[in-house]
């Protein structure tokens, strides 16, 4: 089953440009693996994380920056 929106081809969209097309190919079968890996071990169902999920923001990271930069001047 092919999908055009869901967390592996954004994560492919994100690396291809930083990488070559044949690495993000690479990562993404890593990610596949390893999904397959954890819901085999812990006999789960895939979920898959979506689009945005590179999208959001963490906020505690956000804040130690932000404090990072305050105590920096």
């Amino acid at each position: 089953m092919r999908k055009r929106k869901g967390y592996l081809v954004a994560k492919h969209h994100r690396l291809a440009p930083q990488r070559d097309d044949r690495r993000a190919i690479v990562a993404g079968g890593h990610t596949i693996l390893a999904a397959v890996w954890y819901i085999l071990r812990d006999q789960a169902e895939y979920r898959d994380l979506g689009p945005p999920y590179f999208n959001q923001i963490n906020h505690r990271m956000v804040r130690y920056n932000s404090r990072r930069l305050a105590q920096l001047g």
